[in-house]
């Protein structure tokens, strides 16, 4: 590619993003955060701020980089360290020692990860306030920030992706069935003008960061997802490329390249190399804490587009993307796609609203829940 496509521009449909819930990184999702060109990164606390952030995909290979020894945490002699690496599954981040063995792990959701010294060199970083692992040599301090920033970070981006791939189906189904399809206004266009203009100065990474904003503003605009993905296989990122085109064809199933695009689709896969592994929504809740009363659900800001197709008044709501099975939601009943309008008699605006609204429930609290399912709106009682 060495320009970004004016006909999928110009014709988006023919040519060619521990808390109360379970997981208080996801509870504020607002707009659609995309895997591949969307900027979903900040540094974690620990990081200093003139790291550069770090994605999903680099925690995650910084993480299993590690092989070292595992030892308790305040562990007084080496003789209860082994050596190990680390693998991720299963929601969990597991100590594979010499001859294989995977009984030492601790969960990824809520994840702590912090640095110090053992003096001689060595440095610590200490996991979950159980293990420490050893990070002994030059730049021992460096080497241990960066894996600590690593595992602090891993789980907060599983939950971004994860809930971004969530979130699509949703306004791909509602930009589809809407009669009258809406339109990128001149914010688009100005990031579309610089994206251009960073293609042809063959600045990729520059122009996969503008259509990151774009697809951020207009995650519904099929053009945006398809000249993303030709930018991000441009530069070599096949596995984010496949899911932006995957995205393009979801939104423009009858596109007339849509049988073109699907065989690209192949050759990139073939192509990618990514090893990540995929997060599964249920490895993102804790265990249960005394007296903190927890929905079980993973929420988003309600899409406006998605309000559009549902013929709401508003985007106002805390949208299901995920129900934690045996948990307070699933107890009521509440199911995906169903939109959180009011709780406790108060209405929700957004997920952040519904959030701090659950952490002041009473444990044993019984509380009316209004919800949207389908465009029909109902109540329901959550038992905490």
């Amino acid at each position: 590619m060495r320009g970004i496509s004016d006909t999928a521009r110009r014709s988006p449909a023919t040519a060619v993003a521990g808390s109360a819930l379970g997981v208080a990184a996801v509870a504020a999702v607002g707009a659609l955060l995309l895997a591949g060109c969307t900027d979903i990164d900040t540094p974690s606390s620990s990081a200093a701020a003139t790291q550069p952030v770090m994605t999903y995909e680099r925690a995650d290979a910084i993480v299993r980089s590690f092989h070292g020894s595992v030892c308790p945490a305040n562990f007084v002699t080496t003789f209860a360290c082994f050596d190990a690496g680390i693998d991720v599954a299963a929601g969990r981040l597991v100590f594979v020692g010499k001859n294989g063995d995977r009984s030492h792990a601790v969960p990824l959701a809520g994840l702590r990860a912090e640095t110090g010294s053992r003096g001689l060199g060595t440095s610590i970083v200490r996991v979950d306030g159980s293990w420490e692992l050893l990070i002994i040599g030059e730049g021992h301090e460096t080497a241990a920030r960066l894996l600590a920033d690593a595992l602090t970070q891993l789980p907060v981006r599983a939950q971004q992706i994860w809930a971004s791939q969530a979130l699509f189906p949703i306004i791909a189904r509602a930009y589809r069935s809407l009669p009258v399809k809406p339109v990128p206004g001149e914010d688009v266009r100005r990031l579309v003008v610089q994206a251009e203009d960073a293609v042809k100065q063959e600045q990729f990474t520059d122009a996969a960061r503008l259509y990151g904003q774009i697809v951020a503003i207009a995650p519904w605009w099929p053009a945006g997802h398809y000249n993303c993905a030709s930018i991000l296989a441009e530069g070599g990122d096949f596995h984010d490329a496949v899911i932006e085109m995957q995205h393009y064809l979801a939104l423009a199933p009858d596109a007339l390249n849509a049988r073109q695009m699907q065989d690209k689709i192949y050759v990139w896969q073939r192509q990618d190399k990514t090893v990540a592994a995929e997060p599964d929504p249920a490895s993102f809740f804790p265990p249960p804490e005394p007296g903190k009363p927890r929905l079980g659900a993973i929420p988003a800001n309600v899409p406006p587009i998605a309000a559009a197709a549902r013929h709401l008044p508003n985007s106002d709501g805390a949208l299901i993307l995920y129900v934690a099975r045996g948990g307070a939601a699933d107890a009521a009943g509440l199911a995906p796609e169903d939109i959180i309008a009011a709780y406790d008699g108060q209405p929700v605006k957004t997920a952040a609203d519904l959030a701090a609204a659950v952490r002041r429930a009473p444990p044993g609290a019984e509380v009316p829940v209004e919800i949207i399912r389908g465009d029909r709106r109902q109540r329901v009682t959550v038992r905490f």
